[in-house]
């Protein structure tokens, strides 16, 4: 049996944002929190929203201490001045931080307790508070997403909290909140997306449907990623943050894979140990070609589909060629954004690795890979992480 849902309304247009007065005012918001970030509230993207809220007459107050990874404490303290000040609603706007960090304020704003109380799948018993979530990056995705991630600020493990209701009620993508992103961020975040697509295309619960999504957001990417980030092209950035949201779309109804679970276990690797951080979609960029090349002997087709969403345009081909190829597309692509190639870590011990396997393992996105791994085999893939990838 496969499920497929959308609950999120999904508003796209350029200055789509000054329309959040009128959507808060008909989730009956009367008095609002804004989640998001120091540089989000700093870089003035919001004015439009703001504006918005006030001839809405809907009051507002601003909560901009996200960091680049939210633990349990940024949520509690979000929570403590939705509380304080008596808002029945929230407003989270940023990349994928600040919008799960707003999430997670309006799940305990209506049910209490901590955030790490609702880890898991539909732990908790009232729904959220309404919640409007207005990306400023063209990669999470989690605007649509029922999947909220927050770090365990003792363990430092990720926690997932899942919930049928838990997307957020209305999304808001308005291209011209990426003017101001910083390149490296824009490509970060473009490279999840792509990740976000590729896996839901190969991830077991996978349906035509869901391919469908996948493959077309992938196109989208291919096509627009480089004019997006590298100059002024509007257009292209729209056509990213579209894609972005239907990437996630894609994966949050057929699952992810071992480039996801890698990307958790570095993340506890350099945390737990001390190693230099790396960005989330640098990760991806490191390790998705391992894990496509691993992957191969099980996703021929799929990955023909990919090759032809990705623009390989050869003909009278076997699929297994041209899947090769679509595997060099995508390493062509992440070179032409001159995205890393390897952890900039030296040194690693066997233990510390073997230790990333086993989190690895244990995550609910290595059962949706197409071809199962065993510990040796995820070790493998984190040497040639370490080691790099080449053209």
């Amino acid at each position: 049996m496969s499920v497929f849902s959308v609950t999120t309304q999904i508003l796209f247009g350029f200055g789509s944002s000054a329309q959040v007065g009128f959507e808060s005012k008909r989730l009956g918001i009367s008095k609002a929190l804004v989640v998001t970030d120091k540089g989000v509230s700093s870089a003035g993207v919001l004015k439009d929203a703001f504006t918005s809220l006030e001839k809405s007459g809907i009051p507002f107050d601003v909560f901009d201490q996200v960091p680049s990874d939210p633990d349990e404490r940024v949520v509690a303290n979000s929570v403590s001045l939705l509380n304080k000040n008596s808002c029945d609603g929230v407003i989270t706007a940023g990349g994928g931080s600040a919008l799960v960090a707003g999430k997670a304020t309006a799940l305990v704003g209506s049910n209490g307790g901590a955030i790490r109380d609702y880890a898991g799948v539909d732990k908790y018993r009232t729904p959220p508070l309404p919640c409007i979530a207005i990306p400023t990056t063209a990669g999470s995705g989690s605007e649509v997403s029922k999947v909220t991630v927050i770090t365990n600020e003792h363990t430092k493990l990720k926690m997932l909290i899942i919930g049928s209701n838990n997307a957020p009620n209305v999304a808001i993508l308005d291209p011209l909140l990426l003017r101001s992103l910083p390149r490296s961020q824009a490509v970060d975040s473009g490279v999840d997306a792509l990740t976000h697509a590729i896996e839901a295309v190969c991830a077991t619960p996978a349906t035509p449907l869901t391919d469908a999504i996948a493959l077309a957001a992938i196109e989208m990417i291919a096509s627009n990623f480089c004019a997006a980030v590298l100059g002024d092209d509007l257009e292209a950035k729209g056509h990213m943050l579209f894609a972005s949201t239907m990437a996630n779309i894609a994966c949050g109804n057929a699952g992810l894979g071992l480039s996801h679970a890698l990307n958790l276990g570095i993340t506890q690797l350099y945390k737990q140990h001390g190693y230099e951080p790396v960005p989330y979609g640098t990760i991806h960029a490191i390790c998705l070609p391992h894990v496509l090349d691993f992957n191969l002997p099980t996703c021929e087709n799929k990955y023909a589909l990919m090759a032809r969403a990705l623009g390989v345009k050869e003909v009278d081909v076997d699929a297994l060629s041209l899947s090769k190829r679509g595997i060099e597309k995508v390493k062509e692509l992440l070179a032409s954004l001159d995205t890393p190639r390897k952890l900039p870590w030296q040194g690693v011990p066997l233990e510390h690795l073997m230790k990333v396997s086993e989190i690895v393992l244990s995550t609910p996105l290595a059962t949706q890979n197409p071809r199962k791994a065993n510990a040796s085999e995820i070790v493998n893939l984190l040497q040639k992480a370490l080691d790099g990838w080449s053209l």
